[in-house]
């Protein structure tokens, strides 16, 4: 169940409008750096996180709510659709991931999800 939800919000986080006509590697190293380091921003990405890992049954009408919450938490993080798109895409070029851009932008990733363990 822990990875349909995480599925569940990274559908969500691909299928939203782009605010941005074009991302970048650092730009989006930038949206999770500041995600990490904002306070408010933070608490809302870990609640995110939180919820994906949450394993416990649930009725049909919590159900409804997790999944309005899981919506709407990636609209209200300034970038980040842009940012988790940006770095989808990349996901699979091996190449891009050891250039300095690639490696900024992974360690960035990494450094966000770490603040919520």
């Amino acid at each position: 169940m822990n990875t349909l939800r995480f599925v569940a919000f990274a559908a969500t986080v691909l299928a939203a409008p782009s605010a941005l006509a074009e991302m970048t590697g650092k730009q989006a190293a930038g949206v999770f750096d500041r995600i990490r380091t904002t306070p408010a921003e933070q608490k809302l990405y870990c609640e995110a996180i939180g919820i994906a890992r949450d394993t416990k049954p649930r009725d049909a009408e919590a159900t409804k709510k997790v999944n309005k919450r899981m919506d709407e938490i990636p609209r209200l993080l300034p970038g980040y659709i842009d940012a988790f798109t940006y770095q989808s895409s990349k996901a699979r070029d091996e190449s891009y991931w050891k250039t300095p851009e690639g490696a900024a932008l992974q360690k960035a990733q990494l450094d966000l999800i770490a603040v919520c363990k």
